[in-house]
């Protein structure tokens, strides 16, 4: 796949939802573009401001999962999420969720499921008390 080509694809990917380099990396990879191209189309995308790994990690966060899942979810490493997650935004949806989680034992389980972290969720429900 040419460089105009890649780009048009990243650009029809991009009008649906805001992807994190990596997974558009990967699609665009899948697609048939070469590892140069695909390279060289992200950082274009990365210059005219059109692609934002923040905002795609702040957006899995906000649609309630937590920094473990989202870096499972988008295959990314640990380190890469939680340097856009920090423990006072990952305490604040948590603090949203709970309301609508139900009862104490099914938030727990279920914040934890959603792969917030364990020591976190404890600690937010020790305050509870």
């Amino acid at each position: 796949m040419e460089y105009t080509a890649a780009r048009k694809r990243a650009l029809w990917l991009l009008s649906k939802k805001n992807y994190h380099s990596e997974v558009l990396f990967r699609k665009l990879l899948d697609k048939g573009a070469s590892e140069e191209v695909a390279s060289s189309v992200i950082a274009d995308c990365k210059r005219l401001g059109i692609l934002s790994d923040e905002q795609a990690i702040v957006r899995e966060l906000k649609r309630g999962w937590g920094p473990r899942a989202i870096a499972y979810k988008l295959r990314l490493k640990s380190a890469e999420v939680r340097k856009w997650i920090s423990r006072d935004m990952q305490k604040a949806r948590i603090a949203e969720l709970i309301p609508k989680l139900g009862p104490r034992e099914k938030a727990y389980r279920t914040l934890i499921r959603k792969g917030f972290d364990p020591e976190l969720v404890i600690e937010i429900f020790s305050y509870c008390d």
